[in-house]
């Protein structure tokens, strides 16, 4: 990832219209009633808030995850999270995101995006990068609203 702070600000301001969506997926998603939430990754801080507007925070998630992604930091996400927590690691707009939002940035998004150095990975390198991790047992793959991995402890 080309880590350009200019590009980044960008992106943020610009998904500013998603996260409330993003949020109301992940508190239905995880099924997790309380806890603390952790904001990680290039776009971080965006999801965060909108999850504090709405309640107690409880999850660990990284958006924008896959510009860096390795087995060693899916284990991470897994080994900081309480038992019945829930992580949310991936990139997309979430499965509950209107299309017209979507429509209103999706061109930009993915210019900016490939501006940093945005990595494409498939569903099925998401499942090995799992099984490399030893967390294929505790960990789904999700590819409605984007590709994410769901990481339960």
């Amino acid at each position: 990832m080309i880590r350009d702070e200019v590009i980044i600000r960008e992106i943020n301001a610009l998904w500013l219209p998603v996260y409330p969506y993003m949020a109301d997926h992940l508190l239905a998603a995880s099924g997790v009633g309380g806890g603390r939430f952790l904001d990680l990754g290039p776009f971080a801080g965006g999801l965060a808030l909108n999850i504090l507007r709405k309640c107690e925070t409880f999850v660990v998630a990284v958006r924008g995850a896959f510009f860096f992604l390795t087995p060693t930091l899916l284990q991470e996400v897994r080994r900081v999270l309480r038992p019945g927590g829930f992580g949310w690691v991936g990139g997309g707009y979430g499965p509950t995101t209107p299309d017209e939002v979507i429509a209103s940035i999706a061109h930009r998004s993915r210019m900016l995006n490939e501006a940093v150095g945005k990595r494409r990975i498939t569903p099925e390198d998401a499942r090995v990068m799992a099984g490399i991790a030893g967390l294929e047992e505790c960990t789904r793959v999700v590819t409605e609203g984007g590709l994410w991995l769901e990481v339960r402890a």
